[in-house]
């Protein structure tokens, strides 16, 4: 990897985690933060980073996820593949 301008891979994760914490930041007005927690965990993000961006912890942000596929709101952190149905008359 060419480093002559003085960047690297941590200099843009750091960049990329202050990013993504300023634009949780305005939408914190908008959301609420079990709201924000499900958009997070649907882009597939750890507990751990969704907890980082949110300035919370990782527990709270499992527990909310629970709370939330309690009340029959889907909040999964990955979308799960789908399976081929088979035809009824096909066997």
């Amino acid at each position: 990897m060419d480093r002559t301008n003085g960047i690297g891979l941590a200099d843009v994760l750091m960049q990329l985690k202050l990013t993504n914490r300023l634009l949780a930041a305005q939408l914190r007005g908008r959301m609420s933060q079990q709201e924000l927690v499900m958009l997070l965990a649907s882009t597939g993000a750890s507990h751990q980073d969704i907890a980082e961006v949110l300035g919370t912890t990782a527990p709270t942000v499992s527990n909310a996820l629970v709370r939330t596929r309690k009340r029959g709101k889907v909040a999964s952190p990955r979308p799960r593949a789908r399976t081929p149905q088979r035809d009824k008359g096909q066997e």
